[in-house]
C-alpha cells in the first residue's frame, strides 16, 4: 500500500528567535505518525506568518513563492521514486534530498 508523504510549512518549530526577533520556516514532512523536518534558510518576524504563509510584509508574494517551490522540489523526489515503482520512505527522502540527487538523475547530470 503506498502511504503518500503530506507537506506543510511550520513556523518556529524551535519556539527560539533569533537576535532580530525572526523564528524559521522549515517544511515538515509526515508519514504514518512519523515527520522530518527540511529547513527553508528563511526567517520572518512572527506576525508576519499566519496559515502556512508569509503575508503582511513587501515581498510576501516572492517568499510564498520561493517556499513553494522548495516544497515541490522535495516533493518531486518523491514522486520520482514512486514512477519507479519504490516505496519512498521518511529516511530515504531525507537522504535523496540531502544529497541534492534525484531518482531520476542520469550520469550525463554528472559529467564534465
Amino acid at each position: 500500500m503506498l502511504n503518500k508523504i503530506r507537506y506543510k510549512l511550520v513556523f518556529n518549530r524551535a519556539r527560539r528567535l533569533n537576535l532580530r526577533g525572526e523564528g524559521l520556516i522549515e517544511i515538515e514532512c509526515s508519514q504514518r505518525k512519523r515527520r522530518i523536518y527540511f529547513s527553508t534558510h528563511t526567517y520572518v518576524k512572527p506576525e508576519n506568518f499566519a496559515h502556512g504563509s508569509v503575508t503582511d510584509t513587501a515581498n510576501a508574494d516572492s517568499l510564498n513563492y520561493a517556499l513553494c517551490l522548495m516544497m515541490q522540489e522535495v516533493e518531486r523526489v518523491e514522486l520520482e521514486y514512486i514512477k519507479k515503482g519504490v516505496e519512498v520512505h521518511l529516511p530515504m527522502l531525507r537522504e535523496a534530498v540531502r544529497q541534492h540527487i534525484s531518482p531520476a538523475a542520469k550520469l550525463s547530470d554528472f559529467g564534465t
